[in-house]
């Protein structure tokens, strides 16, 4: 217990310090999730976290409430992994490839909570397939976990059967709506493997370390005398390796999210390589902050973009009463039912207005208008026919006013 609370005090300072180190979220779906804070459930999303951001967002709006909840989150994960041991429980407390996810709005930090509570009560099979549905409804990479753990507790048909509820109840509520499905390259090839081991490779010093990466490669070794819990994770991370690399998931290839399972079973198998000898694990424990300091440092570069920086400076400069809000912006990523970029900080920040996503056409009642990117800018030859007005401009974002 003490060991528990110790760890638990390490990850939340930490992840409070990133927070408010790094006060702005890089573009990605995290701000999505908050300009739906409002909606229950929004596909192919799955609603757990979902339903935390919502009902978070109605005490305190904003990314700072919903992101100190998810460090919480990730705090709470990291000490009920001391249950797995010393070396986990520092991986999930201090890994860069955990923790990053863990201070922005993304459903990682719940999701891992929910597996790893699953994953050390296998002795109660019906609390554990309780813990796995909550980890199924908020992730879709326990899916891969269910099957091990329905195997597991198979004497217990009520346990098999919330194994699998996630999963099943997801795929009949969300049948004919918007599917994950949709993200994924599937291709199986020797070079999909291949490009993805050498992707990974470049990814290991940065999120993981070598030095832990040389200590789980003992503990594979020795992975046949290990505990039930540690052999079930370590076939979930080699499952979810391989859909990453045949299915391609994540887009940048290189997104730090992916690692988050392999990252727990690296930390695992290296502290279970070191338990006949007491002292290494405290050797090894100290080899998962060799890669902190420069991953942190590149971290600082991803979060502290220029865009998503300037995008929340001017969104804040919009008068209250301005009514449409019109974001030009290059480039933008879109998906069924949702606009990751600028459009989506400004959205997400003022609730107040009637934000309008383009990139191609404007829109006519626009009051004010957002362009984002440096110049030359595709929608230049938009914004030349417009009579607008400079407001202010913030690094490569500028803020007009429409003339009437």
């Amino acid at each position: 217990m003490r060991l528990a609370a110790v760890i638990f005090v390490l990850a939340l300072g930490l992840r409070l310090a990133l927070i408010a180190a790094l006060p702005v979220m890089p573009y990605g779906d995290a701000w999505t999730r908050l300009a739906h804070a409002e909606e229950w459930i929004v596909p192919p999303w799955l609603p757990t976290y979902g339903w935390v951001v919502h009902l978070i967002s109605l005490v305190a709006p904003g990314p700072l409430p919903a992101r100190i909840l998810t460090g919480l989150l990730g705090a709470l994960a990291a000490a009920i992994t001391t249950r797995l041991g010393l070396v986990p429980a520092l991986g999930v407390a201090l890994s860069p490839a955990i923790v990053l996810p863990g201070i922005a709005v993304y459903p990682e930090s719940l999701a891992l909570l929910a597996a790893v509570a699953a994953l050390v009560h296998l002795d109660r099979p019906r609390f554990a397939a309780s813990c796995l549905l909550v980890a199924c409804l908020t992730r879709y990479d326990p899916w891969l976990l269910a099957p091990l753990l329905a195997w597991t507790v198979r004497r217990d048909r009520v346990a098999v059967a919330l194994t699998f509820a996630g999963p099943a109840a997801w795929m009949m509520w969300n049948a004919g709506g918007p599917s994950v499905t949709t993200h994924l390259d599937v291709s199986v090839s020797p070079g999909r493997l291949v490009e993805q081991v050498r992707i990974w490779r470049g990814l290991v010093p940065w999120w993981i370390g070598w030095p832990a990466v040389v200590a789980a490669l003992v503990g594979l070794a020795r992975l046949r005398s290990g505990p039930k819990p540690l052999v079930i994770l370590v076939i979930w991370a080699a499952i979810w390796t391989l859909f990453v690399a045949v299915a391609r998931p994540y887009s940048p290839l290189d997104n730090a999210r992916q690692l988050v399972v392999p990252a727990l079973a690296v930390a695992a198998l290296a502290g279970h390589g070191a338990s006949r000898y007491p002292r290494a694990t405290w050797i090894v424990a100290l080899t998962v902050l060799t890669p902190a300091a420069w991953a942190y440092e590149a971290a600082a570069e991803w979060y502290d973009r220029p865009a998503p920086r300037s995008a929340a400076a001017l969104a804040a400069a919009i008068p209250s009463n301005a009514g449409v809000v019109l974001v030009l912006e290059a480039g933008v990523e879109r998906w069924p039912g949702a606009t990751t970029g600028a459009c989506q900080v400004v959205d997400a920040l003022r609730p107040d207005l009637e934000v309008r996503c383009e990139d191609t056409a404007p829109a006519a009642r626009a009051a004010y208008v957002l362009r984002i990117s440096p110049d030359p800018h595709p929608v230049d030859a938009i914004v030349a026919t417009w009579p607008l007005t400079e407001v202010t401009r913030a690094g490569d974002a500028v803020l007009f006013r429409v003339g009437r």
